[in-house]
């Protein structure tokens, strides 16, 4: 009987008679109690191990177990539910599922003003062991994204990004990290010409300026008055 061990036998010798409701046998059996479960703990959609697997023995059949999934570095389980199966003759598994840990930075830039408008957008990724993971998408928000034109920082931000799992199923979000734009001002030195005259009370004028470093964006300048005493 499967399940079962044969203990003994009542009668253990039986001579048959002409009263059949005495020719009985009765056969005793206790529950096999050298079965096993195994526990595993599976990077989602994967038999990668997130953590070693573990076997617990001496167990006695038909009775039921529970586990809950465990705490791991750098996962996180894709259900808390605790899961409970009966022992058997079998193979008798319980299997937890894990995220990977995904940190998401968005992307900066660093430009000189220019006139133009400027657009950052996108991030990087790095899993729970620090490695890129390249392609990773997600259906459930917005890449951050922030544009610019004049000097100044401009934050790149995430909104809604926590806890997300990306499309494959393998990555959970855990951490972010913003990313900026920075349009740095431009530099333009102005240098007035040279000029002289006997003092005569008035002020020495000559609008002469020239750029002699950097230069302005087109269609942009500066005004200026030379005056001189």
């Amino acid at each position: 009987i499967a399940g079962y061990t044969y203990d003994s036998a009542s009668p253990e010798t039986l001579t048959i008679g002409i009263d059949s409701e005495k020719n009985v046998i009765t056969l005793y059996y206790t529950k096999r109690s050298d079965l096993s479960y195994t526990v595993n703990y599976y990077w989602n959609g994967t038999t990668d191990k997130a953590a070693e697997s573990k076997t617990v023995e001496n167990q006695t059949f038909g009775t039921e177990v529970t586990e809950f999934p465990i705490a791991i570095e750098g996962y996180t389980p894709v259900s808390s539910e605790k899961q409970t199966i009966t022992i058997g003759t079998g193979t008798n598994v319980i299997t937890f599922y894990y995220y990977k840990n995904v940190k998401l930075t968005a992307n900066s830039s660093e430009v000189t003003y220019d006139g133009n408008e400027h657009t950052v957008t996108g991030y990087t990724a790095k899993d729970n062991e620090n490695k890129s993971v390249e392609g990773l998408t997600f259906n459930d928000f917005a890449s951050p994204s922030v544009s610019g034109t004049n000097a100044g920082t401009y934050d790149v931000t995430f909104s809604g990004a926590e806890n997300k799992v990306s499309e494959d199923g393998l990555y959970i979000v855990t951490d972010t990290v913003n990313g900026k734009l920075t349009i740095t001002t431009r530099s333009v030195t102005l240098t007035s010409a040279d000029a002289e005259k006997v003092y005569d009370g008035d002020p020495l004028t000559k609008h002469e300026v020239t750029v002699t470093s950097g230069s302005f964006v087109t269609g942009e300048g500066a005004t200026y008055d030379v005056t001189g005493s």
